[in-house]
């Protein structure tokens, strides 16, 4: 009876950890490791390893950007989210004028395009010796 106790107890036991470790596992989360620093929704965050997850499982457009070294973080909401078709996860970093704009994130799930802030924009725009507007022509 003593035998039979322990090895009920060791399965409940290993099927637990199981069960930690499948919800643990959040849906689109990813770890990237940034070189330098780089700007997302208007703030600029320093190199360093971010984990990147959806703020809620219902919501798959909205990413928390969130540092593990140094505590810093932003939520951003994606323009457009793709399943991801087979690509690697990465992050996919753009050069405008002297800095990098973070404009895409690849988790095993999805692909999501992170907009780029209109004022951060125009900034960066000008940084680059580019005109601040988008648009030309006349009346």
């Amino acid at each position: 009876m003593k035998t039979v106790s322990v090895r009920l107890l060791t399965a409940f036991v290993a099927l637990s950890a199981v069960a930690v470790g499948a919800r643990a596992q959040e849906p689109d989360q990813v770890i990237v490791k940034m070189p330098s620093e780089f700007v997302i929704a208007g703030k600029t965050l320093p190199a360093g390893t971010y984990k990147v997850y959806r703020a809620s499982a219902n919501s798959n457009r909205q990413l928390i950007v969130s540092g593990v070294e140094n505590r810093e973080g932003v939520i951003v909401i994606a323009t457009d989210v793709e399943r991801n078709g087979g690509e690697e996860t990465h992050a996919t970093l753009e050069r405008v004028g002297d800095q990098f704009v973070l404009t895409k994130i690849a988790t095993a799930e999805h692909v999501f395009s992170i907009p780029v802030s209109r004022t951060k924009d125009a900034q960066l725009a000008k940084a680059a010796g580019a005109p601040a507007s988008g648009s030309s022509g006349s009346n």
